[in-house]
């Protein structure tokens, strides 16, 4: 029977988390070293170097986590991690006045084929990404309820015995209100009541469980908060309640459903699409907090980015996280700084690195340069958030790099084609997260780029223009059956012939390829975008130009523009901004100050686009039609039926 089960909270012990490679001994020697050393001495004894590799417990498994390494796959050093040369040369050298960049060296005594290039590669901290990996898996995750059961008495005989493994020491007394077991021990006397399994209690320590289909109705209809208390007859504090109980919901279903059936199916070519949306969170004061004063305020509005990628066939979405750490406060930041004295080391040896602000300024020392001025002045805006919702913004790249993992790590396909649009965060997740595979040739990522000051009028004409000429075109050359996707294939065969997105270069009379990033134009256009520029981010030269044209033509970005639309229109707190009055400014008032909540919205619509909302598509991977309509898990293969959201609240 299946067993009651919570989120994973802080209280447990974590599905996923990082092994620090020090003592805490160590980590609690820099108390001493803090006050006696300079900055500078200080950080030579006690940073983490920027090649140290973190342990990730993840599960039962174990994986080490060192993503510093050269990202251009170029490079004959392309993914390779840091090596010693002859003397004390090293396969790569930090540079700039922070040491914030790795560039690649030569090795003098081997003569290893390829080509070095001159592309530098930002740091990042191991620690930081291992800990953003840790946040995204937990959060995700639901834990059997097992409470500590007391059977016996003190004096009891049978103090040990429990009915789990001796049901015979015990009777039976039948079931409680809630429908739990009732044990009663054959020496002492005493009754206690076990937790009911989920299908002998639905409603276990919640009313109300009669609303929840309304509830999920409502919420996936646009429907604002207040709103939905007016009609449901409930107060804020319930309807976040039963958000929270849906969403738990939501994650068992998918565990089974999803990480179960991903475990035993592997894919032999997966086409994925990574992209951010960005929406603004209502930045709320504290109770308290507040006043006549409109001094010393943040933004009213921050910029919260939220990564998803889905597949692009099957417009499956995998995986949407929210950018912002909401179990991490002001509080936190300044115990992580002064128990690990992370304001004198580099930022690649930070824990905390990865939020927005990775330090708390701590008074300065007596062999510190710092004034308390300058503190003071950094101490500021920390300050100023402090008196804010709790919870820290995470830099792009951190969450990117950790959502692409987990995805990685979930999914098991031989081949990876992988689409994003221009955004340097995610070219540098791809290539870390992605290169042993990239290095092989079994990954390839593809960037496509509009022309963002196109009206919608142009666009709309290129759309219909284009596709005329280009189906036009493939019926005169290969008959009138051609669709438009083997039109537009045979097309991109004949522009790639003279078209390559490698460079060649001479060193000592030996060709090496050199990176080049010159686009070429997408023969099928798209009605709100009109032209579409492409390139191929990787070394795609072990690709006949059939297999590459292939790949190029299914690059696209329609599963999650169709899902971001989803969630501004089904999902009130992500809405589009309304206009004011005045018409020169925009209103955010159904915006959320708690992304947590954003978090778990966003999860519930997943699911529901996933398993429940059927959709027809004029196309297969073939290029042929499809008159089916069918889910996305249906496409993808996890599944043979549609769900409606009572099976999965009631788990039928």
């Amino acid at each position: 029977m299946r067993k009651m089960k919570i989120l994973l909270t802080k209280t447990n012990k974590d599905f996923a988390y990082p092994i620090i490679p020090r003592t805490g001994e160590e980590l609690f020697g820099r108390f001493e070293d803090y006050a006696a050393m300079s900055p500078e001495d200080f950080e030579k004894k006690h940073k983490f170097k920027w090649h140290e590799p973190f342990t990730l417990a993840y599960g039962n498994k174990k994986f080490e986590i060192q993503l510093n390494f050269c990202t251009d796959p170029f490079c004959k050093w392309f993914g390779m991690p840091l090596a010693h040369f002859r003397g004390k040369l090293q396969r790569y050298r930090l540079s700039g006045s922070d040491k914030s960049a790795i560039y690649c060296n030569e090795n003098p005594t081997e003569k290893t084929p390829g080509f070095v290039t001159s592309t530098s590669t930002t740091v990042l901290s191991n620690w930081s990404i291992t800990e953003e990996i840790s946040r995204l898996a937990n959060i995700n995750k639901v834990v059997k309820f097992e409470p500590m059961y007391r059977f016996h008495n003190d004096n009891c005989a049978s103090i040990g015995s429990t009915p789990f493994k001796n049901v015979n020491a015990f009777y039976k007394r039948g079931k409680s209100s809630s429908n739990s077991q009732k044990w009663q021990c054959k020496e002492c006397k005493k009754i206690t009541n076990t937790l009911p399994s989920i299908r002998e209690c639905f409603t276990y320590h919640q009313k109300r469980n009669d609303i929840l289909p309304r509830f999920a109705d409502l919420l996936l209809n646009r429907v604002p908060v207040k709103r939905t208390c007016e009609i449901l007859g409930i107060g804020n504090s319930t309807y976040y309640n039963k958000l929270e109980i849906l969403y738990q919901r939501c994650l068992e279903f998918l565990e089974k459903h999803e990480q179960e059936a991903f475990r035993n199916r592997q894919f032999d070519e997966m086409y994925l699409n990574t992209d951010y949306l960005m929406y603004y969170l209502n930045n709320v004061r504290k109770k308290g907090k507040g006043g006549i004063r409109y001094d010393n305020l943040e933004d009213a509005k921050l910029d919260t980015y939220i990564a998803a990628t889905g597949d692009v066939f099957s417009r499956y979405v995998l995986r949407a996280d929210v950018a912002f750490d909401w179990r991490f406060s002001i509080e936190n930041l300044w115990e992580t700084t002064y128990t690990l004295k992370e304001d004198h080391l580099p930022y690649y040896s930070r824990m905390a690195e990865r939020y927005k602000y990775s330090v708390y300024p701590q008074p300065p020392t007596s062999l510190d340069k710092q004034t308390e001025a300058q503190v003071k002045n950094e101490l500021e805006p920390i300050e100023r958030r402090a008196q804010y919702v709790d919870g820290l913004h995470i830099v792009s790249t951190y969450t990117a790099i950790a959502h692409l993992w987990l995805i990685k790590e979930m999914v098991q396909a031989k081949q990876w084609r992988l689409n994003i649009d221009d955004d340097n965060s995610l070219k540098t997740a791809i290539l870390r997260v992605f290169a042993r595979e990239i290095a092989s040739g079994d990954a390839h990522c593809f960037v496509t780029s509009i022309d963002e000051t196109k009206s919608k009028p142009k666009a709309y004409k290129e759309w219909m223009t284009y596709t005329k000429e280009i189906l036009s075109w493939g019926r005169n050359h290969y008959g009138r059956n051609v669709n438009l996707y083997t039109a537009a294939q045979k097309f991109l065969e004949i522009k790639l012939a003279s078209h390559n997105f490698v460079e060649w270069e001479d060193i000592d009379g030996v060709r090496f390829r050199k990176k080049n990033i010159i686009p070429i134009s997408h023969p099928i256009p798209t009605i709100d975008e009109g032209v579409r520029s492409i390139y191929c981010l990787t070394d795609a030269s072990g690709l006949s130009i059939e297999d590459l044209a292939k790949v190029m033509v299914n690059v696209n970005q329609q599963v999650l523009k169709s899902f971001f639309g989803q969630i501004h229109r089904r999902i009130s707190i992500f809405e589009r901004p309304l206009m004011t009055a005045r018409h020169d400014r925009k209103s955010y008032i159904y915006a959320n100050h708690n992304p947590k909540y954003g978090q778990y919205a966003l999860t519930i619509l997943r699911t529901y686009h996933n398993f429940c909302h059927p959709w027809s598509s004029g196309r297969n991977k073939t290029g042929g039609k499809e008159k089916t309509v069918l889910t996305p898990a249906q496409r993808l293969g996890l599944t043979n039926k549609v769900f409606k959201m009572k099976d999965i609240i009631y788990f039928k």
